[in-house]
Parts: structure tokens; sequence; C-alpha cells
């Protein structure tokens, strides 16, 4: 099993790369869908501040690692090669290469605030905003969960900061070479 945990400041396509790694047989799982979907459960109302409180609650009740924690018990009821998309900390990942057996990987996706916002504002997602305000509250929350440094160790950084055919190329061959060093032998 090849396990990419893919990081990156919101609007950076985490998602986007995810879709196309799972067109190269990659399943993606998202940490962010994980909460949405408690919340949902919960009959929570989803928005970018009812999000980040759920998650903050989250860690407070079960531990810093609540939401790594549930998406690793996820992977363990899939199989094949995954892609998980939302690793928010160095912390997460340390946890994701404890609890996982197979080849883990940090892959980086990265744009521009700018162009990030953007893309945010276009998606119109529930838990997205409309002002560049609100943005950059969301920012300095994400700074705080420690991504800046998840993206700092990551093992391979990709640029989005282009055309979607950019990303598609990236995608595929970092698909390619997923799939030789998972093949390689041990030493």
């Amino acid at each position: 099993m090849i396990v990419l945990c893919l990081t990156g400041m919101p609007g950076s396509g985490k998602s986007s790369f995810a879709s196309i790694l799972h067109k190269s047989g990659f399943v993606p799982i998202e940490m962010g869908q994980i909460v949405r979907g408690m919340m949902k459960e919960q009959g929570i109302n989803i928005d970018n501040h009812t999000l980040r409180n759920f998650a903050l609650h989250l860690r407070e009740e079960h531990g810093s690692m609540a939401v790594a924690k549930l998406t690793v018990s996820e992977i363990h009821r899939r199989s094949g090669d995954i892609a998980v998309v939302g690793i928010r900390s160095k912390k997460e990942i340390s946890y994701f290469k404890k609890h996982l057996k197979g080849k883990v990987y940090v892959i980086a996706v990265t744009a521009p605030p700018k162009v990030r916002y953007k893309r945010m504002v276009q998606r119109g997602r529930s838990d997205d905003f409309d002002s560049y305000k609100d943005f950059l509250w969301r920012e300095k929350k994400e700074a705080r969960y420690g991504v800046r440094g998840a993206i700092a160790d990551a093992d391979f950084i990709i640029s989005n900061a282009g055309e979607r055919r950019t990303l598609v190329k990236n995608a595929n061959e970092l698909a390619v070479l997923m799939r030789k060093l998972g093949n390689a032998p041990k030493h």
C-alpha cells in the first residue's frame, strides 16, 4: 500500500490533485469530509466557523490526533493505494507514518494566496467565505494547526499556480513515480 498525504493551504488544489490521482488508482480520503460527515450526522450546520470550532472541539476532547485517528481507521477499511487530503501538521504526518503499513509520502500542493482565494470563492463550498478578511482569518487558523511545517517537511512540492493541465501532468507523473518507489525492493 502507498499512502500519499496531501498537505497545503486552503484552496491550493489538494482535492483537485487527489481527484486526478484517483484516475491513477489512488483512493481519495478527505480528512475534512470525515469531519463534515460527523457534523451532518449530528445535525450541525456547516460553515467556515462551525467547521473550525467542531474540529477544535474534537481535538480538545479526543487529543490533537483525533482527525488523524479517524482517518487512519478509514484507511484500514480500504485496500489499495490511498491519497489522504488535508494533512495539517508534522504531528499528523508522524502519526500516519507510525500507524500505517506501507509507504507514506507527503505531497505539498502550493499556490499563491490570491489564486487560492479566487478558487475558494468560485468553488462555493459551505465552509468557504466571500470576503478576503475571512480568508485571512482562515489562513491564520491553518498556520496555528501547523500546515506550514507540514508543507516544509513534504517529500514532494507541487506548484498549482497555473493551468489545470499542468496539475494533471504533475499528478500523473507523481503517480507513476510513487508506483516505482512503492515497488522498489527494501534495503
